[in-house]
């Protein structure tokens, strides 16, 4: 990722917008299409930073934004909640461009705010007829809900890939195919990814975008607008459908994403709005989200700040290899630290190089010192993190007063071997059979333990794992990619128990979780 671009969250009624942003000037804000997030426009926005203030937020309910609380969400709702963003951001001018669903919403911003958004770009402006909204909501957005035998990993990795051949995807009709280039497998893995992230709420922004119906809405802009259409574009039969223009308006045909990025350049030249800033907010007591830079990668990290000055700090690191858990219970004495680990969550865009033990320890030594400089500290960790916990318990060993281990991974060197050989092969393969691999991985970790060979005597009692937990640390575990096995290779330690045994501060193993719906395993 692009160094120039930061990562921020800001809250905005009841949820959190996530936003990237980078350079300075006149600001333009970037919306994605549906399901994707404002991760697509990364090579955008390092391009576009030199001249402008760009600032690309996921949607509401699209990559780590919440989503809206309405239970079905509205163009008007998501235009709505990025002006609020706006606000909160003390941005009062600014030019927007959106890309299909972006696209629509974008529109929906300038007519709310008309003195706020000086000009408005839009690439690929859907107009569906009635016909065409009827059957897109009934077939398009199939429910996308997490199965035991992991069948539904096979179903969205084909049908990531059946939208490059036909659209509708589930038309099969060579009337409706697509002259595209095959999809390669990175980013078919890219963009099934994209609805992992989000689940069954990836339906939301697409259902608003369909059920926009007002056509005329378009022409009622009384900013400057470019409505531009690609030849290789989906929609670009739409352009026939748009109302009668007025001058500040200008609709486009062009050949390819080249030709629209030379014109969008050339209109933001000349609307040459005034120079904003992103302004920052007070530290608020209760619970937010943050994410700093370090020189390896982006750590988002849940803090809790409590209402009075804090006695101590409890850092909270969850198992390698799984999700991020669920905010822990919070206290009026403790400064709470609850970070995605690198390569998870919302960290999750490490590079592998820079995914290893070392830059770990210096991700987490460097959000201490910055959040909890000099408060006594406990360190919390969970399942595969405990050799990364003694690590970094050695490492500031002069702050750290107590080091919990819940449901640690206490291996030696046999076992270490067996699991680092039995691991899934997240090598992304055409027909997506690694994602099963990683679904059969991790529900098998729960009924026998991973270290050894699967029979009679190691298998655990209890009931089969959650689906839905299941399913989140398959999403890790998909994200983490080919680099899950060097990841693990490098902070697993075959001596832990001796490790422990030579530690001078205390040590305290809970081998059952007090909280099983905040466990990792």
């Amino acid at each position: 990722m692009a160094s120039c671009i930061r990562r921020s969250f800001v809250r905005v009624g009841d949820g959190l917008i996530h936003f990237r942003h980078a350079g300075s000037g006149p600001a333009l804000v970037m919306l994605h299409q549906s399901p994707q997030n404002s991760r697509m426009w990364l090579d955008q926005i390092e391009r576009l930073a030199e001249h402008y203030l760009v600032i690309a937020p996921d949607l509401p309910g699209f990559g780590w934004s919440d989503p809206l609380t309405v239970a079905q969400p509205t163009i008007n709702d998501l235009a709505s909640s990025l002006n609020a963003w706006l606000d909160a951001l003390g941005i009062d001018h600014c030019a927007v461009f959106g890309m299909h669903t972006g696209a629509i919403v974008a529109v929906h911003m300038g007519l709310q705010a008309p003195d706020r958004i000086g000009k408005v770009l839009v690439d690929g402006y859907a107009i569906f007829n009635d016909q065409e909204r009827a059957l897109l909501g009934k077939r398009y957005l199939p429910p996308f809900e997490p199965d035991w035998s992991g069948q539904h990993l096979r179903w969205l990795w084909a049908r990531m890939r059946e939208q490059n051949y036909f659209f509708p995807w589930y038309e099969q009709k060579a009337a409706c195919a697509l002259r595209l280039p095959a999809p390669d497998l990175e980013k078919t893995e890219a963009a099934v990814r994209d609805i992992l992230e989000v689940g069954d709420q990836y339906r939301l922004g697409y259902r608003a975008a369909l059920n926009c119906s007002d056509r005329s809405q378009v022409a009622a802009l009384s900013m400057p607008a470019c409505l531009y259409y690609r030849e290789d574009d989906v929609l670009l039969e739409h352009r026939q459908r748009l109302p009668a223009l007025p001058d500040n308006i200008r609709a486009s045909t062009l050949s390819d994403r080249t030709a629209l990025w030379t014109d969008i350049e050339r209109e933001l030249a000349r609307w040459n709005g005034p120079a904003q800033s992103i302004k920052t907010s007070a530290t608020a007591p209760g619970w937010q989200r943050l994410v700093l830079a370090t020189e390896t990668g982006d750590l988002a990290c849940w803090v809790h700040q409590p209402a009075r000055t804090p006695a101590h700090c409890r850092l909270v690191v969850h198992g390698l290899g799984q999700a991020p858990l669920q905010q822990v219970t919070a206290d009026e004495n403790t400064l709470i630290l609850q970070p995605d680990l690198p390569g998870h969550g919302a960290s999750s865009e490490w590079s592998a190089q820079a995914l290893s033990q070392q830059h770990l320890l210096a991700a987490l030594a460097r959000l201490v010192d910055q959040l909890a400089a000099g408060l006594p500290l406990v360190i919390e960790s969970h399942a595969a993190s405990s050799s990364l916990a003694l690590a970094l318990t050695r490492q500031l060993a002069s702050q750290v007063s107590k080091l919990i281990l819940i449901k640690p991974w206490l291996i030696d060197g046999q076992q270490r071997d067996w699991l680092l050989a039995h691991l899934p092969d997240m090598t992304p393969r055409p027909a997506g059979g690694h994602l099963l691999e990683a679904w059969q991985w991790e529900r098998e970790r729960h009924l026998y333990p991973p270290w050894q060979a699967a029979c009679s005597d190691s298998r655990l009692p209890g009931d089969a794992p959650v689906v839905d937990r299941v399913h989140a640390n398959t999403v890790t575990l998909i994200g983490l990619g080919r680099a899950l096995k060097p990841l693990l290779a490098d902070c697993l330690a075959p001596d832990t128990q001796q490790r422990i045994q030579s530690l001078a501060v205390p040590v305290e193993i809970i081998k059952h979780s007090p909280n099983q719906e905040s466990s990792t395993a």
